[in-house]
């Protein structure tokens, strides 16, 4: 092949002309065997060799798309990855601390249980310990089930799943809970896997810290900025869409990635993780035609998906972005972006993130 040919798409035929592919062989090698004629067995057989034909042709086909990064899935995917030792990041349990209000003296067992009004069931995971003084103690718990919807937001009140007399509430500490995710997806996975053959190892280039705070589960955008505190210092952010409405980190989880970075980065890094402030941007869509249920789902999916792929810490959100992602939404014919009516300022330590989404 020469240097300017290029690789023709594999196009699978239609069962159809397969089939008359088929009647046409059989033409030629059985003269005066009429394989076009109905009825004739020979018409019924070209039907059922194009049928094999045509699932020989769609192994191929998912042969094929296996074997590049770009389209591969499931197991094949995987194993692209190991090959640069990337593996699919198993699901978490979501864990940290509450805080309970109670009379001194006050036992908590060992396999206290707290329950949160959607259902998610958090468990104690340090010996018993006694209420003191203050009235007041932190307790180490964990989600009995792994999941992004383990993970809690700071404040939040909790019943009690086992009866602990003595207790008058129980709200998840400030630090929040987190650490919770699902399997990595696909998507993620693929994500990683080509970052990481684009962006060889550098001892310590940025590609190589988002590199290793991807390996974190639940970490789904980064940014690193050299010398963000002087000369010698290294600041990351980060980002955690599927684990919260905003995609915000909690305290918990900067503590986390800080942690894990200490153990990959070069010794001589000074680093230092933040979580951003969001910038909540509350969007209004007057005038949407056809203004129905599914299109208006169409708008909110592509709106959250354009904030995904374009806010950064510190980058201001272009106004014309939200008429953009309207218009792509499936099955929109023409709308207006009422709010916000300019462009949205963000500081260096800001993000944007969507909000509200109104139809009027």
């Amino acid at each position: 092949m020469g240097a300017n040919e290029k690789l023709m798409p594999y196009a699978i035929p239609p069962i159809s002309q397969l089939a008359e592919r088929m009647r046409g062989h059989f033409e030629a090698e059985l003269p005066g065997s009429n394989p076009r004629i109905w009825p004739n067995n020979l018409f019924v057989s070209a039907k059922v060799f194009a049928a094999a034909l045509f699932d020989g042709h769609q192994a191929i086909r998912y042969a094929l798309d296996q074997a590049f990064v770009t389209t591969a899935t499931g197991e094949f995917l995987e194993r692209h990855g190991a090959e640069i030792a990337i593996n699919r990041l198993s699901a978490t349990y979501a864990a940290g601390k509450v805080t309970l209000i109670g009379t001194q003296g006050t036992v908590i067992p060992i396999i206290a249980q707290f329950t949160r009004v959607d259902g998610v069931v958090y468990q104690s995971t340090v010996s018993p310990q006694t209420i003191g003084s203050g009235g007041t103690i932190d307790i180490e718990v964990q989600a009995i089930e792994t999941g992004a919807a383990g993970n809690g937001q700071a404040g939040t009140t909790l019943g009690l799943g086992t009866t602990i007399a003595g207790i008058t509430s129980v709200v998840i500490h400030t630090d929040g809970i987190g650490g919770g995710a699902d399997v990595e997806n696909d998507f993620s996975l693929r994500e990683r896997i080509l970052f990481r053959m684009q962006n060889r190892p550098h001892g310590g280039s940025p590609p190589e810290y988002i590199d290793w705070s991807r390996e974190v589960a639940g970490v789904t955008r980064v940014w690193v900025e050299r010398a963000y505190n002087g000369p010698g210092t290294v600041g990351i952010f980060f980002m955690m869409d599927d684990a919260y409405g905003d995609g915000i980190p909690q305290a918990i989880d900067v503590q986390a990635l800080t942690v894990y970075l200490g153990t990959q980065a070069p010794a001589p890094a000074a680093l230092t993780v933040y979580a951003a402030i969001a910038v909540p941007m509350n969007v209004t869509v007057a005038n949407l035609l056809p203004n129905t249920m599914e299109v208006q789902n169409a708008v909110e999916t592509e709106l959250a998906d354009m904030i995904r792929r374009r806010a950064a810490p510190g980058v201001n959100f272009k106004y014309s972005w939200l008429w953009e992602a309207v218009s792509n939404a499936t099955g929109e014919d023409s709308h207006t972006v009422q709010t916000p009516s300019a462009n949205v300022a963000v500081s260096p330590t800001e993000i944007a993130t969507l909000g509200t989404v109104a139809f009027v």
